[in-house]
């Protein structure tokens, strides 16, 4: 299945929004843990 141009760049952001919200999900259990102990 071919995406057209425009709509690849759209799930390419999507994905980059993504995967950066999951490190900032994961550096806030880290701090979670820290502030925690």
């Amino acid at each position: 299945m071919w995406l057209s141009s425009k709509s690849r760049s759209k799930v390419h952001s999507f994905l980059t929004l993504f995967l950066c919200d999951r490190n900032y999900f994961f550096q806030f259990l880290l701090l979670k843990k820290k502030l925690w102990k």
